[in-house]
């Protein structure tokens, strides 16, 4: 049974370093966090279909204004017709003749239409595209900064998975080290089996957490490279550590309450707005007239102006202006009119709704910001102090002035600190990306 104990920790210990040693043979590639932004920018696919519907949407803008341009159509015909059969007496009399003044006819032209005046349906209309385009262009760039944020929190779990593994080894070696001299210990008689097993079950614990730790590894490293749309069998290795430079972000004051103005969400919601208030343009043009000037000019072949037909080929042209007004519209238009003021009210409603709570979000995050710079602080004045705590109970222990349970506290306390450091770091990281996200900034 006690072989069992002892083995089954090391057989863990040497998969573990077998797993190591794999992650190791890999290429490894080293990227810094600007790095990161700047391949997503370039080949996340979320950000090459942003940028393909902003595309279109340009496309339908520039369509839009061809609206204006004369409409002009040229066409061509040709026919030949068979004999006229007539009836006389019911069906019981036919004859047959040539359709006069011959069996063939023909003619080609040109016409051409150019609206003088639609009641401003075509500058709604072309105004409805250009608003429609720069809502796209806003979503692409809200889609950048958004895959910019994501990269940036995977670049920093990534850190966070690779510091934790380095920790993880720190505690491995004590704990291998406590294991050898416990042995010792007991060999001699100093200490009882019991705190054997248990330095045994703090190694295979520690062992386990450094296996889960590799496979959060990887996994952190697969999700970055999906982002950066990277299909090779490379391994991330972050330039920028948990301990990089912070910036500084002053606390919100009455000067600044408009920085909500600036987010994507806020944006988008004024741009929304203005797109309702052009659609509502466009539906109450539906109430005024149309004067068009339109114009043909052919030439046809046998010449019908004239009674009989006459045996020759002729060209003819005309100008003229059409003025035309949509009666239904009085009775259709009133219920579409109503409906579109309704959402635009909404939409203005929307807006604010979206603006108070960005500036809610952006208020949480300057707190929860300077909050983690607090806790960093703390956390690396413990460092120390548990350090020097582990230090003394681990002396008392060897020296059988105190029990192993108060070693292993020691020891976990020791460690939980520095995990809370490395949390607070990219805790405060990660508040400051996503501040600059709400902010419309990243």
């Amino acid at each position: 049974m006690d072989k069992h104990i002892i083995d089954q920790p090391m057989k863990w210990l040497l998969l573990f370093s077998l797993g190591l040693m794999t992650v190791e043979v890999k290429a490894q590639k080293v990227i810094s966090l600007n790095q990161a932004v700047s391949i997503a920018r370039e080949n996340n696919l979320w950000n090459k279909i942003s940028k393909q519907e902003f595309e279109a949407a340009t496309a339908d803008y520039e369509d839009s204004k061809n609206a204006i341009l004369p409409q002009v159509s040229l066409g061509g015909s040709y026919q030949r017709f068979s004999k006229v059969t007539l009836f006389q007496d019911g069906l019981g009399d036919t004859k047959q003749m040539s359709r006069k003044p011959g069996p063939t006819s023909a003619g080609t032209g040109i016409e051409a239409a150019f609206n003088l005046y639609t009641g401003g349906r075509q500058q709604a209309a072309i105004e409805e595209q250009r608003q429609r385009r720069d809502l796209a262009g806003l979503t692409t760039q809200e889609q950048q900064s958004s895959i910019t944020l994501q990269v940036s929190i995977q670049y920093f779990d990534l850190v966070n998975t690779i510091e934790q593994q380095k920790l993880i080894a720190e505690q491995l070696a004590r704990a291998e080290v406590r294991l050898k001299n416990i042995r010792a210990l007991y060999r001699n008689t100093k200490v009882t089996r019991s705190d054997v097993l248990r330095a045994e079950v703090m190694l295979a614990n520690v062992q386990l957490q450094a296996e889960r730790a590799a496979n959060d590894r990887m996994i952190s490293n697969n999700r970055l490279k999906l982002l950066l749309n990277q299909k090779d069998q490379e391994i991330i290795m972050p330039a920028d550590s948990a301990g990089m430079p912070l910036p500084t972000v002053p606390p919100l004051t009455l000067k600044n309450d408009g920085l909500a103005n600036a987010s994507y969400a806020v944006r988008k919601a004024q741009a929304s707005e203005g797109l309702l208030q052009t659609r509502l343009k466009l539906i109450k043009s539906n109430y005024k007239p149309t004067v068009t000037m339109f114009s043909a000019y052919n030439f046809s072949y046998p010449n019908y102006l004239f009674f009989t037909p006459i045996d020759q080929a002729y060209s003819i042209g005309f100008l003229g202006i059409k003025v035309q007004y949509n009666l239904s519209s009085l009775y259709h238009n009133k219920n579409k009119e109503i409906a579109a003021s309704i959402r635009l009210q909404e939409s203005k409603q929307v807006g604010q709704a979206v603006a108070d709570n960005v500036s809610e979000h952006i208020e949480a995050l300057h707190i929860k910001y300077h909050e983690s710079l607090n806790r960093i602080e703390v956390a690396q004045k413990t460092i120390e102090q548990t350090k020097d705590n582990y230090r003394i109970v681990s002396t008392k222990y060897f020296n059988q002035l105190a029990l192993l349970i108060d070693l292993l506290d020691a020891d976990n306390l020791y460690q939980e600190s520095k995990y809370s450091l490395i949390r607070a770091e990219i805790d405060a990281l990660n508040y400051y990306h996503q501040l600059q996200f709400a902010q419309g900034i990243l």
